[in-house]
């Protein structure tokens, strides 16, 4: 419980540093609910979760949908962010 505060707390500090208000969290794996909880905590928008694995490709995860890392990179809504 601590960790996730001490990481949220983190990633609050970050996102008012570059007025970041949306995130796109890379490489969706068995480690990546502690970053995506971070980011949820912190009040920032997960536009996506951008993955190579095919097991991913199309899901539409609690926190945000999965894309190839390529999709991520052209997809225009999240090219504004």
């Amino acid at each position: 419980m601590f960790e996730l505060q001490r990481q949220a707390d983190a990633v609050a500090a970050w996102s008012s540093e570059y007025r970041a208000s949306r995130v796109l969290v890379a490489d969706f794996g068995k480690n990546s609910t502690r970053p995506i909880s971070g980011c949820q905590r912190a009040g920032l928008n997960i536009a996506a979760i951008a993955d190579n694995a095919p097991a991913f490709t199309g899901m539409c995860l609690p926190a945000a949908p999965a894309v190839f890392d390529d999709a991520a990179a052209m997809h225009p809504e999240l090219r504004r962010m």
